[in-house]
């Protein structure tokens, strides 16, 4: 069985639109990441704040 260029083609075309997917995966787990490590910061501030705010409140 002879593989043609045409078929060469197909799957060239099909392993590029995969790449392109996976691209675009990667790009959307590259931000979910960074909203997460943001929430992390921010909540982490808060708890911080909250620890302290308790603290001062207890010692009044």
């Amino acid at each position: 069985m002879k593989v043609t260029k045409a078929d060469c083609l197909k799957k060239s075309k099909l392993f590029l639109k995969m790449a392109k997917c996976d691209f675009a995966l990667i790009n959307l787990i590259k931000i979910i990441k960074c909203i997460l490590t943001v929430a992390l910061f921010v909540n982490t501030g808060a708890f911080a704040l909250t620890l302290i705010c308790g603290a001062k409140k207890s010692k009044l």
